[in-house]
């Protein structure tokens, strides 16, 4: 599976909410052809997750922002960043974030499922994620 198609099959699928929310996007993607053995459907799930989370913060917080993805191959496979400039995630919830049902969200804006799911799917394909403030 090509991992650029991925990813821009995931930005286009939030193409919409990001230019209403004036979030605006940069990317910089695999050189070449790199192929990686990843279940499609999973991995659009995850980027979907991150790009959503990141884009409700922003426009919570000032009501427009950016989100850098880029995408490199590495000695041990391809390694991919999503970086917003929101206003981070507060430290007491910090270590928090990839549990199941933890949200910081109001009551009926999110379930806590989204990053715990893409931590169990980056997981299930050999993968790591995790996150930094900075």
């Amino acid at each position: 599976m090509d991992l650029n198609s991925v990813l821009i099959r995931s930005l286009e699928m939030k193409s919409y909410d990001f230019k209403v929310k004036n979030i605006d996007v940069v990317t910089s993607l695999l050189a070449g052809d790199r192929k990686t053995m990843i279940d499609e459907h999973q991995m659009v799930q995850v980027f979907l997750n991150i790009l959503t989370n990141a884009e409700q913060a922003m426009y919570q917080a000032v009501g427009k922002g950016r989100i850098e993805v880029r995408a490199v191959s590495s000695d041990h496979g391809i390694d991919i960043t999503v970086k917003d400039d929101g206003p981070g995630i507060p430290a007491e919830v910090f270590n928090r974030i990839f549990e199941p049902f933890f949200t910081t969200k109001e009551v009926g804006q999110g379930t806590g499922l989204g990053l715990s799911i893409s931590y169990g799917i980056i997981k299930q394909h050999g993968g790591d994620i995790w996150v930094e403030n900075g």
